[in-house]
């Protein structure tokens, strides 16, 4: 049997209305994952379903708040590749100008199509990133009663015909709706969200992802780590992100509807069971393949996520792993140029993440957020202690 069999992915002859490339980032990610996954379960023993790669199996996978504060070493890592990467910084004046400048970067011109999302609350906009994506789409994220100024002159710069917010009145304001047709007023504005952080989740992907996904990644809802550092690599393989009720004892049906509806042959849980249950891996997908990929913390899964997925490394993203904004529309410009980016401690970066920068010959390591949220020790490449 063919990995295209295995993994699901539709050939060339398929009347999918994907695009070659996008046909092609899926097919790239899913044997990238697929190699992963068949290593790591050869060196675990364990069946499929209860996968778990670059992780032992009792670790808390992805704990929101690791025990204590990661403290920065003075030996850097040793490596032969000759001159290290090239560092830079993007950063703005707050989260919705940053928002603003990384949305320059995905879209220097004009945009068919713009995604907006709270920047004050994370919920709702997990799931945006890899549709934005999916969409060839900038993100930018508002207030949740105004649109900042840095946005409204994005949105008039994009002239995008539709634009698509995310998440309920409670969320995104009626206010904010009106401002959009103000600025924008010969694209149709529309509003995606649902009774729950799940059923937005579900909403924005079914909308996004009508055409159907061979895979998809899963994760919790109830915190931001996983499915932020799931977001990145999910939109450069063309794949989509569902938020689960991580703590529930079983996957509820409308997920599994929408995984049998869309096609999804893998799904990949992100986070280990105390973040998504064994109850909910092991009923996600009955009759496809549900691997898992966990870390002791949310810093060790953005590094085996990136090491099941990610076969770029010219450039790598730095990301905080404390807060979400940063991350929500830095993940979209990570995607767009199909390149890592991993969240870190904000004074030290893990030394998972530099033995992949020294082994993969990165030439460019990108800071996405002020000092206030990275500091110079992570600008310096300054290892962690972990």
């Amino acid at each position: 049997m063919g990995i295209e069999s295995i993994m699901g992915i539709q050939s060339k002859s398929s009347p999918c209305r994907q695009t070659g490339r996008r046909r092609r980032r899926a097919r790239a990610g899913a044997v990238a994952l697929l190699a992963a996954a068949l290593a790591a379960s050869s060196l675990l023993g364990g069946g499929t379903a209860a996968l778990a790669l670059h992780a032992d199996a009792g670790a808390p996978p992805s704990d929101p708040s690791p025990t204590g504060t990661p403290s920065p070493t003075d030996a850097p890592p040793t490596s032969d590749a000759g001159p290290g990467p090239t560092v830079s910084r993007i950063t703005a004046a707050d989260r919705y100008d940053l928002g603003a400048e990384l949305a320059r970067r995905v879209s220097p011109g004009s945009s068919n199509t713009v995604y907006l999302a709270s920047g004050a609350t994370f919920p709702d906009a997990l799931s945006a990133g890899p549709a934005a994506v999916a969409s060839s789409a900038p993100l930018l994220l508002v207030a949740p009663d105004s649109v900042p100024s840095s946005v409204a002159a994005s949105l008039i710069r994009l002239d995008p015909r539709v634009v698509k917010v995310v998440g309920g009145p409670a969320t995104v304001s009626d206010a904010v709706l009106a401002t959009v047709h103000a600025l924008v007023p010969s694209a149709t504005v529309s509003r995606i969200w649902g009774a729950d952080r799940y059923a937005v989740s579900r909403e924005v992907v079914a909308d996004a992802f009508g055409a159907g996904a061979s895979g998809a990644g899963v994760a919790t809802g109830r915190d931001f780590p996983d499915a932020l550092a799931l977001g990145a690599v999910a939109g450069a393989s063309s794949l989509p992100v569902i938020l689960v009720d991580g703590a529930a004892p079983a996957a509820d049906s409308a997920t599994r509807t929408l995984l049998h509806g869309l096609g999804v042959h893998v799904a990949t849980v992100v986070g280990g069971p105390l973040s998504v249950s064994d109850g909910v891996l092991n009923t996600l997908l009955p009759d496809g393949w549900v691997p898992r990929v966990s870390g002791a913390n949310r810093y060790e899964v953005s590094v085996n996520l990136a090491t099941a997925f990610a076969t770029n490394y010219s450039t790598v993203y730095l990301v905080t792993g404390a807060n979400f904004p940063d991350a929500l529309a830095g993940g979209v410009l990570a995607a767009k140029t199909i390149s890592p980016m991993f969240v870190v401690p904000g004074d030290c970066v893990p030394r998972g993440v530099l033995s992949l920068i020294a082994t993969n010959g990165t030439s460019n390591v990108t800071l996405i957020g002020g000092p206030a949220s990275l500091s110079p020790a992570v600008a310096a490449l300054t290892p962690c202690s972990f």
